[in-house]
């Protein structure tokens, strides 16, 4: 969020006279500034305080000093007669009405505050009060889940991560003060910024000075500092892993689609995968609480509002969707942020959805809102019509791989697990998918067997769930795009067993 639009937004909060607003941050101490940098110069004439559970009720400058000293008790110490939350309200509720004539108060950690019942009324006891004296009592969270009671009474800002002019200034005057200026060159720093994408403007300063070299900025270290950082965000993490397409065998109608996407126009950051989102979708409609409901309404809303691009991925499991997702990151050079939206479940009413709101927060920020969204399913039946018409920008259907491709997958395992001539007896891998050729390559080699012996322990899905496998291909013929061929999926019937063949070691 850019310094205008921060103060922008407090300052009409002031002019409408609003009594209780919230700000949802990951950088308190900055919304502070910009608040009062919204302001403009007159914060020194009103009473400026803030309150934490350490220090309790505190003054910003002396008008707010002398407030606090004229509510409290005589006698008493300041921390002691207000670090209790539902006591130092009482104060502000008694205060004389030309004492606290619009005053604004700071209230750190709301969140962990606003659950308590004496808080959550002491909040709606000066809500009048503060509205007729014209003061501010501002919530400061990272994320903030009002009770029923509050919901119509506070007035909930999310505010943005830092955008790119913020980071910019941030980068600049880091260097500057490490004395770096000349050894970083302009052409270096968009790309700085580009890897301070999703953090707060203190996570930023951080990462950035713990990257500092003598030479400049250790970009690989920062961004495993950003990753970091971004995971602390509750169901996302990012892959880190080095897969290519040349690890993938076969899939080359997907691929290309793939290619042609992150490369044009649409510039796409990142990749975001919501993996088995199919699972996530039968989890909705069993729970009667509707907490999932809620927390996929945020993220199919989300989509659609931003004209995000979304994939749906339909296919057996084992037949390459999450590793394709994974190459197609790494051989364009884009972070695949990977979202889990179990992991974002909470316990609390309201907290799955703020969790999921926090997510998507950090997700627009980190890819400059510039994702490509895809959901990797292995059934169709628990999809929804309003899924399907969120991702809708191209849908695939990954099918069993013929001969031609597992000849490529099996070149592409045995280089990661070489065998000798003589583990290469004759195998059957008739119906084998890509992580069943896999499988196979990595019990021979971890064994010393071969590889007929490691196939004898896989039962291929193809046999394991037939009538599944067989009903998928049919529900998606015709209305999914071929992963391994230009144009529709058409299925072709699953081969026999032929008797087995010998697997060529290059």
């Amino acid at each position: 969020m850019t310094i205008e639009t921060t103060g922008g937004t407090f300052k009409k909060i002031r002019a409408r006279s609003v009594p209780l607003c919230a700000f949802e941050s990951a950088d308190p101490a900055h919304t502070i500034n910009q608040c009062l940098r919204g302001l403009n110069g007159k914060g020194d004439t009103i009473p400026l305080c803030e309150w934490d559970i350490i220090k309790g009720l505190t003054g910003l400058n002396e008008a707010g000093r002398a407030l606090v000293l004229a509510i409290i008790p005589q006698g008493v110490e300041p921390r002691m007669a207000t670090g209790n939350p539902a006591e130092c309200l009482t104060l502000l509720g008694g205060a004389e009405d030309k004492l606290l004539e619009r005053a604004i108060v700071f209230w750190h950690q709301a969140h962990r505050q606003i659950g308590n019942e004496a808080v959550s009324q002491g909040f709606w006891n000066v809500r009048d009060k503060f509205k007729a004296i014209k003061a501010t009592l501002v919530l400061l969270a990272p994320a903030l889940i009002l009770p029923p009671e509050l919901k119509q009474d506070i007035m909930v800002v999310s505010e943005p991560l830092p955008d790119e002019a913020e980071l910019a200034k941030i980068v600049a005057d880091i260097l500057r003060d490490a004395e770096l200026t000349a050894k970083v060159p302009e052409s270096d720093r968009p790309m700085i910024v580009d890897i301070l994408r999703g953090l707060s403007a203190f996570a930023a300063e951080q990462v950035l000075y713990l990257s500092l070299t003598p030479a400049g900025v250790d970009k690989s270290g920062l961004w495993e500092r950003k990753v970091k950082t971004i995971e602390q965000t509750a169901g996302l993490s990012v892959y880190r892993g080095k897969e290519k397409f040349e690890d993938v065998g076969g899939l080359d109608n997907a691929k290309k689609i793939l290619s042609k996407t992150l490369n044009g126009k649409t510039r796409c950051t990142a990749i975001c995968l919501l993996d088995e989102l199919d699972k996530a979708m039968a989890a909705s409609q069993s729970d009667t609480s509707g907490t999932t409901q809620d927390q996929n309404k945020v993220l199919l809303s989300y989509i659609q509002d931003n004209d995000v691009l979304g994939m749906l991925w339909l296919g057996p499991p084992g037949t390459g969707k999450t590793m394709l997702c994974k190459a197609a990151a790494n051989e364009h050079g884009i972070p695949l942020i990977m979202l889990d939206l179990g992991a974002m479940k909470g316990s609390l009413v309201g907290e799955s959805e703020q969790r999921m709101r926090e997510a998507i927060k950090v997700v627009e920020s980190v890819t400059d809102n510039r994702a490509l969204f895809v959901g990797s399913c292995n059934r169709t039946e628990n999809l929804p019509p309003e899924l399907r018409r969120r991702f809708n920008y191209c849908n695939i259907f990954f099918d069993l791989p013929e001969q031609a491709e597992r000849e490529t997958i099996w070149r592409a395992w045995l280089k990661k697990y070489p065998l000798t001539p003589e583990q290469m007896d004759k195998i059957d891998d008739t119906g084998y998918t890509g992580s069943e050729i896999h499988n196979a390559c990595y019990k021979a080699w971890a064994m010393d067997c071969k590889l007929s012996e490691a196939a004898a322990t896989i039962v291929p899905i193809s046999i394991s769930a037939k009538s599944i496998v067989e009903a998928m291909r049919r529900d998606a013929a015709g209305k999914y795009i071929s992963a391994n061929r230009p144009g529709l999926f058409s299925p072709i019937a699953t081969p026999q067993s032929g008797g087995g063949r010998k697997i060529a070691l290059t």
